[in-house]
């Protein structure tokens, strides 16, 4: 924790801006299923037998992204999504490539660096 002044930095961090611990691709597929073509990712709940399907996981921030509580850590949607398609987090931010940060259809996001000239 850093302490300049008598200010305590880390607490004058956003809760959903705080690090969390990575989370793996088999640890994200373990407890849910994305759907590329909406974009949605359905947590898998288990409900004595069989696994069942619950509604859409996740939240809308004032950002205007969507976050998704898993693992001891809250992560973006996108970022997720990304986890899921390819096996590793984003190396930096994400471009929803309709303007629309909370939609999280894989056709939607980018790499930041692929679409700067």
């Amino acid at each position: 924790m850093r302490n300049v002044n008598g200010i305590n930095f880390a607490s004058q961090i956003p809760e959903n801006e705080k690090l969390v611990p990575t989370i793996s691709q088999n640890q994200l597929l373990a407890r849910f299923i994305y759907d590329p073509k909406n974009g949605r990712f359905s947590r898998l709940v288990r409900v004595e037998e069989p696994d069942i399907l619950s509604a859409f996981s996740g939240e809308v921030l004032e950002d205007g992204y969507s976050y998704i509580s898993v693992a001891g850590g809250k992560y973006r949607a996108d970022a997720l999504a990304y986890l899921y398609m390819t096996g590793k987090m984003p190396s930096g931010d994400l471009v929803h490539i309709n303007g629309d940060k909370s939609d999280d259809s894989w056709v939607n996001l980018g790499e930041k660096g692929f679409f700067e000239a």
